[in-house]
């Protein structure tokens, strides 16, 4: 069986757009010059959102 999704920020957005297309996951993006700690901080709204 495969599987499709999509490369997408770590927004609210990109989790309701991936939803919407009936894709089965996200992988998120955070590249050279992002703030990881950024990203760190806003992992229990991903946790959220994945829900």
């Amino acid at each position: 069986m495969m599987h499709l999704g999509v490369i997408a920020k770590p927004t609210k957005e990109s989790f309701q757009n991936a939803k919407q297309k009936g894709l089965d996951f996200l992988e998120l993006c955070i590249n050279e010059g992002q703030d990881v700690e950024e990203f760190y901080q806003n992992r229990k709204n991903i946790m959220k959102w994945i829900k």
